[in-house]
């Protein structure tokens, strides 16, 4: 298709999450750890896991609206910042097209 990459939530049966006041904890049934994840990242992931697959610029336009921010330079670095870090911990991926 050659549009902008998807993003998914990764073997989204693999983990069991809560979300309270901004902290989400996950724990990967696999491996057996649990994760802390706070700020942007908690926010991006809870977007992904709502609207999947969905692209950075949405969830940029959908954080923003929520936040009645500005989506500007700055929102959309918070946001590559938080893809990186779930990225890490493998929880999304790309979307096959």
């Amino acid at each position: 298709m050659g549009g902008k990459p998807l993003l998914r939530l990764e073997s989204p049966d693999r983990f069991s999450w809560r979300h309270w006041d901004g902290e989400f904890v996950f724990f990967d049934e696999l491996s057996g750890e649990t994760r802390l994840i706070h700020g942007w990242a908690g926010a991006v992931l809870e977007v992904i896991a709502e609207r999947q697959p969905i692209d950075i610029e949405r969830i940029g336009i959908e954080l923003a609206a929520e936040a009645d921010l500005p989506l500007d330079d700055n929102l959309r670095e918070r946001i590559r910042e938080a893809v990186d870090t779930l990225r890490g911990f493998v929880l999304i991926g790309d979307a096959a097209e």
